[in-house]
């Protein structure tokens, strides 16, 4: 700081230097602490305002989050002096996204990836940010910047942008701003009548129509804002302004008293800081205008929007553009924030459930929507209102994330207290991008048709799920196989933030307690022999062991799995085949031609696919093929690795080999143009291209291994996977018209039999059944639905009678008797249960009660039930029952006998 004042006159700033010392500048890391160097948060810089001449960056603007990079250039636009100067050195996106696609696909998934940005397996070291120069341009004008020059620069290897851009001057800021924004709006609002805009050349009475606005302001300490509010209040002069101060320290707190004094603005006291949404809901209560606009204390007004967010907030919430979170809520962000008084009083005002935090913006906004109101944003919003967005979260005196997680789950708690909740773990999206991926993408999109998507809850590894409008995500960090235990754990406390019932992962993660569903794709490394010590089986063996039940794509696969595991139970197992896309159809002649063409395919010619190497046993097929005799009268059309392997390229002289990457789409075509399909594989879970093939209109010609006889059926030619003969007369065989109609037609007929919906329908039928697995169903159960808001008397009498009759019964052990707790706490019950057995066993000394299976049935869904109630055989009849939640589980379409009937005559039940 010293420093500071003796260079004064002339002051550079080297932020996020490193280890790395630039001479003539100051050197500021965050996180370094060595000699000559200063340890400072760069987003919250202790420098005065308007106070240093240069600011330099080195490769450091993209080690932050999409959220952090304008809150850094926000402020270093402060610390800079009017004109003062900006140089930035960053990678270009879109240069490292071109050379990392040009790559094959075996040398794609290293540190190449980490250079884009989202794959967080280097901590300190990996991009959370890509920019490219129409990017960069927006967010430095946004900060606040001007003559922004973006030029090309090598470094590190790649390709970068320099960047050289200069602080705006204040004045000259606001004269530009405001014209844009006011040609902007009248622009916007050409069709929106009574909209009157405020124009700061105009007289100091501004606009004589203005509606009656109360501007209320909840403050936290940083009296340094005071001066920029000093300009703020030159455009609210017409309004009632409000402050809430929440607790603001001694110093502060007297500062901003004298402020409003001296302004003539209300001022709320608040001795200790009650949150965000108490603060308003003070301002709330003194308000008189007819409409109130929420302001952070951290903004600053170029111009007034009052009267503009007052005419779109007629029925509904007006403010910044519509903010979409991690669970697709769309939502008014709250630092200027537009509403009606009386809109607000009937919303019950903000919910102060938050506490000093987040997420009382979106919780007000959910509640809007669900009473039918409408939230519309303005465009350009910032062009009147800057959002410095770096105080109250960059100061140290709270934790964000962990605010953030908190909160996140009381809004959970409050909204989606939907059950079952079901965790899916989207870590395969992480990992690869190959035929498991297509699995579990088509799956989420079927549910979300059938409504079944309400009960998820996709876990987003680092960002790399596809997004899926009307799915509710949650982003965690990215999968790594050296910390398997953490990674577990991390898990389990997702589940237990998210009240899950039932966890499945779409490839072998696990959490701790939470129950599981696993899904086997195949059981390759076992069945062929595979070294079991790699971290990807263990994982594998271990989501297994964990399970409850289990899901395979295949009838072979279901074989294998309890073939490998025999502690797996048969019943437990349920099949699920995979589907074909609707894109997977026969292509027009002129689609084919078109795709030959592109990729220069000038003769008949064979698809393999999937790569070759390992099980996929390729080479047979290149094998035969450099037999056929007329194999130069053929091209092969090779996809998956992109890369022909040297064995392969031995067998093809004097034929042109097309290594090709293709889209589904293209795919399609390739299939539906081509000879045939060659999948000469020694085992498959399920054999996917088989399918699509077929679909397409393509002959097959495949091995009789794994899953593919159960898959294709009659619809295709075996060959034996060693036998290059045979192959070789199987490939003179599919050149024949007859032999090809043949297939065709019954591929086309064989690939109906497997679509997406089916398979959704059978894994979201599972998912279900497992969440009730806790009620230990046995071969019969009874189901009682007692009013516990009866006398313990009346209701420990009826449990008794009950529950004596089941447990005198010879074959008891073989029932389960389910009590419905619709009406009273799950606790409660079970103590009040806890008794009765007791006075049973003292009284009528029933041994055989300690062993009867009792299950409490409490806060099922309707979904739930539906899989419930065909499992039970009777309900029993009491004197005094819950008639809502008869109603409610329709369980008065049980079959049901009254208590005495079933004590007089227990045989009846067990026959």
């Amino acid at each position: 700081m010293e420093n500071m004042e003796r260079n004064k006159n002339l002051l550079k700033l080297h932020l996020g230097c490193g280890s790395n010392i630039k001479q003539g500048y100051l050197n500021i890391d965050q996180y370094v602490n060595s000699p000559g160097i200063i340890q400072m948060d760069i987003f919250n810089l202790a420098i005065e305002s308007e106070f240093v001449d240069e600011i330099y960056t080195e490769h450091m603007l993209e080690h932050l989050s999409k959220f952090e990079v304008p809150l850094a250039l926000k402020e270093w636009a402060r610390v800079l002096k009017p004109d003062g100067k900006l140089v930035m050195n960053l990678p270009n996106l879109e240069w490292c996204l071109d050379q990392w696609l040009a790559k094959t696909e075996e040398e794609r998934w290293g540190w190449q990836l980490d250079t884009i940005f989202g794959l967080q397996t280097h901590l300190g070291e990996f991009h959370k940010t890509g920019f490219t120069e129409q990017r960069l341009h927006q967010l430095l004008t946004d900060a606040g910047f001007m003559n922004i020059e973006i030029s090309e620069h090598w470094s590190h290897g790649q390709s970068c942008f320099w960047v050289e851009a200069s602080k705006n001057n204040l004045l000259n800021k606001y004269e530009g701003l405001i014209q844009a924004a006011v040609n902007q709006t009248e622009k916007f609002l050409d069709d929106i009548p009574n909209i009157n805009l405020v124009n700061p050349h105009e007289n100091a009475s501004l606009v004589s129509t203005i509606k009656s606005v109360s501007i209320v302001v909840p403050w936290w300490d940083h009296s340094e804002l005071l001066e920029i509010w000093e300009r703020n209040l030159f455009f609210l002069k017409d309004y009632e302004i409000i402050f809430v101060d929440n607790g603001s320290q001694i110093k502060a707190r007297q500062e901003l008293q004298e402020f409003c004094h001296k302004h003539n603005i209300h001022l709320i006291r608040n001795e200790k800081n009650k949150g965000f949404a108490a603060a308003n809901n003070q301002g709330l209560a003194v308000a008189t205008g007819e409409y109130i606009i929420y302001l952070n204390n951290d903004i600053e007004i170029l111009n007034s929007p009052a009267s503009i967010l007052c005419d779109l907030a007629i029925n509904g919430i007006s403010g910044p553009g519509l903010m979409y979170n991690e669970l697709c809520e769309d939502y008014i962000e709250g630092w200027a924030l537009c509403i009606k008084k009386s809109l607000l009083e009937a919303l019950g005002g903000w919910c102060e459930d938050y506490g000093p935090g987040y997420w009382d913006d979106v919780d007000l906004c959910h509640r809007a929507k669900l009473a039918g109101y409408s939230l519309i944003p303005l465009p350009n919003l910032h062009d009147w209102i800057r959002h410095r967005q770096n105080t109250t979260g960059r100061d140290g005196r709270i934790n964000q994330l962990e605010l953030h997680h908190r909160n996140r789950g009381i809004f959970i708690s409050k909204h989606y207290s939907i059950h079952p909740k079901i965790i899916v773990d989207g870590v395969f999206f992480q990992l690869y991008q190959t035929g498991i991926a297509r699995v579990w993408k088509s799956l989420i999109e079927e549910w979300l048709d059938s409504s079944f998507a309400q009960y998820v809850v996709v876990l987003d590894r680092a960002e790399t799920a596809p997004k899926i409008a009307g799915i509710r995500y949650r982003t965690i960090p990215a999968y790594n196989y050296d910390h398997t235990d953490a990674d577990r754990e991390m898990l389990q406390q997702v589940c237990d933030e998210e009240g899950a019932d039932l966890f499945i992962s779409s490839y072998y993660t696990t959490p701790i307690t939470t129950p599981s569903v696993f899904m086997a794709y195949d059981m390759i490394p076992e069945v062929m022999g595979w070294d079991m010590n790699n971290p990807m089986w263990q994982e594998k063996h271990h989501a297994i062991q964990h399970a409850s039940a289990y899901i395979t794509i295949s009838q072979n696969t279901a074989n294998d799995l309890i073939n490998c595991f025999p502690d797996v139970e048969k019943t437990s197992v349920a099949v699920a085949h995979c589907g074909v896309k609707n894109s997977f159809s026969p292509a027009t002649l002129t689609d084919i031609n078109n795709w030959k063409n592109k990729y220069g395919i000038t003769k008949p010619y064979f698809i393999v696919v999937g790569g070759g190497g390992g099980y996929k046993n390729s080479i047979l097929f290149f094998q035969a093929f450099s037999q056929l005799a007329s194999s130069r009268g053929f091209d092969i059309v090779f996809t998956g690795s992109g890369v022909l392997a040297p064995e392969f390229r031995a067998y093809t002289s004097g034929s042109t080999v097309h290594t090709l990457q293709l889209s589904d789409e293209e795919l399609a075509i390739a299939y539906s143009g081509a000879l045939a399909l060659v999948y000469p594989s020694k085992y498959e879970g399920f054999g996917m291209p088989v399918v699509e093939a077929m679909a397409c209109g393509c002959p097959v010609i495949t091995c009789p291994n794994g899953s593919i006889p159960e898959v294709a059926e009659e619809a295709v030619i075996y060959v034996k996977d060693n036998d290059i003969d045979g192959l070789i007369n199987t490939l003179c065989e599919i050149q024949k018209p007859n032999v090809r109609k043949s297939l065709i037609t019954a591929g086309l007929v064989q690939a109906k039999k497997f679509s997406w919906s089916k398979m959704a329908e059978i894994v979201s039928s599972v998912l279900v059944d497992t969440t009730i697995l806790s009620l230990n169903l046995k071969e019969i159960n009874l189901i009682i639905f007692p009013d516990w808001s009866q006398t313990e008397e009346i209701i420990g009498s009826e449990l008794e009678q009950v529950i004596k009759a089941i447990a005198t019964h010879p074959h008891s052990e073989n029932t389960t008797l389910l009590i419905n707790t619709g009406n009273i706490a799950i606790e409660d019950a079970e103590l009040f249960l806890s008794s009765v057995a007791m006075n049973l066993l003292v009284q009528e000394d029933l041994d055989a009660i300690e062993g009867l299976e009792i299950s409490l049935v409490s806060n099922l869904a309707d979904i739930q039930w539906a899989t419930l109630l065909p499992h039970i055989h009777a309900r029993i009849v009491l004197a005094y029952e819950d008639k809502n939640a008869l109603m409610q589980t329709k369980a008065e379409t049980l079959v049901f006998y009254k208590i005495e009937e079933f004590i007089q005559d227990k045989q009846f039940f067990f026959t």
